[in-house]
């Protein structure tokens, strides 16, 4: 029984450790792709670690050639099918996710359209529509820190969703990381910041805004 429920907390912290790396990783805005990669890695290893030390601890890994209890159908095998069946289950779950993540980071655009009426910006995880009337300023920078993630997107090319700074507290975000140029709109109620793929095109919208509403 000693033994069992030694396998068994073993394997409840291989299985909990993965978990926390992936709710700490995107709680604290690592990039999406190192936290599955981190969090596939330690469900891989850690129940793999996890048999290893329980043989160690118990002996039952040690092959004897008289041990009655070495047959396919003792304690020891059944433990080593398990382990191994977990392995194969979590990596048939893991790896489609971390095809579809590695796809997602390379992908995504802003795009943003502009009517007689409003603006409007679509990005991941953003759809925004302001009116015109609305709009208190709007304002064009070549430097900004956009803080940190507060729930979004956050792929190779482009950072889209809720962050956070020190001068706007929490806001909508949708920019192309490669872009040194951003346009600033404040509506009275949530800050937007968003660019286009380059820096022409965004003083182009820019410019655009300015006319459409007035300013």
């Amino acid at each position: 029984m000693k033994d069992k429920r030694r396998f068994r907390i073993l394997i409840s912290v291989s299985l909990l450790v993965p978990m926390l790396i992936l709710i700490l990783g995107i709680a604290m805005n690592f990039h999406i792709w190192h936290v599955l990669f981190a969090f596939t890695a330690a469900s891989v290893v850690l129940p793999i670690t996890a048999y290893f030390l329980y043989a160690r601890i118990t002996g039952k890994g040690q092959r004897k050639e008289d041990d009655a209890e070495d047959y396919p159908g003792s304690e020891d095998n059944r433990i080593k099918r398990n382990v191994f069946l977990f392995i194969g289950l979590s990596s048939l779950i893991l790896i489609p996710i971390l095809i579809i993540a590695f796809f997602l980071a390379g992908t995504g655009s802003v795009a943003v359209t502009m009517d007689d009426e409003r603006l409007h910006v679509d990005a991941p995880m953003v759809d925004r529509t302001i009116s015109y009337d609305d709009i208190i300023s709007v304002e064009l920078r070549y430097d900004f820190d956009p803080g940190t993630r507060v729930g979004g997107f956050g792929g190779n090319y482009i950072s889209s969703g809720n962050f956070r700074n020190s001068e706007f507290g929490t806001y909508t975000l949708a920019i192309y990381h490669d872009v040194r140029a951003y346009i600033v709109i404040n509506d009275g109620h949530r800050i937007l910041v968003f660019n286009q793929n380059s820096v022409d095109r965004t003083v182009e919208i820019f410019n655009e805004l300015k006319v459409r509403t007035g300013q």
